[in-house]
């Protein structure tokens, strides 16, 4: 109903003939059809990406340079996310059924770019989110001990119970999960041996 006008508003946005989205354009009873219609129209038309191109690839500076940044809000109005977090909600907000990363997932490909450098460190109050920070925390330390050092999965309870407490803490602070382990375990050791529980599989 609202596509055609949404995605002609937009362009004359992209032109420069007008400033921003008027409030009246965004009304709530047109928001989630019109936020839909341009950021769609951004992936497939000006992109030329696939919705599974745009899991990989989609960046907030793409969005930016396309001026819909303001548009996010009306998608993520919580704390700050990763960057890919953010991507992913708006994939998910335009893509109902688009089949994507888990939560572990994601965590791990954020560590993965913090082990690289890309990124500097994990956002503040990322492993305090209940459940799914312990998950995150859980999938990382997995990810870390089983591709990155190469450990053997059932060697490696042993292996730490073996180190002091804070050769341990050490070891995750050199890889960047003290914080992890700070905010959900009593002690380095805990946070071991939960994530390498019978319960806990992850895969990579």
């Amino acid at each position: 109903m609202y596509s055609e006008e949404a995605i002609y508003v937009y362009e004359k946005l992209l032109a420069g003939e007008i400033k921003n989205f008027s409030p009246y354009f965004l009304d709530i009873s047109k928001r989630k059809e019109r936020v839909s219609t341009i950021f769609k129209y951004l992936i497939e038309n000006k992109l030329n990406m696939s919705p599974e191109q745009a899991l990989d690839q989609l960046t907030l500076e793409m969005i930016s340079n396309f001026k819909l940044a303001p548009l996010i809000k009306h998608i993520h109005k919580g704390k700050p996310l990763p960057e890919k977090e953010i991507c992913l909600k708006i994939l998910k907000y335009v893509y109902p059924t688009l089949s994507h990363p888990t939560n572990e997932e994601m965590a791990i490909l954020l560590y993965k770019d913090i082990l690289e450098g890309k990124v500097k460190n994990f956002p503040k109050c990322y492993f305090w989110e209940g459940v799914i920070g312990e998950k995150r925390a859980i999938a990382c330390l997995r990810y870390l001990c089983l591709e990155v050092v190469g450990l053997k999965e059932d060697e490696i309870v042993e292996h730490f119970k073996s180190k002091s407490l804070s050769e341990a803490e050490k070891f995750l602070r050199k890889y960047k999960l003290w914080t992890a382990a700070d905010t959900l375990f009593l002690t380095a050791h805990s946070f071991i041996e939960t994530a390498f529980s019978q319960n806990e599989r992850v895969n990579f």
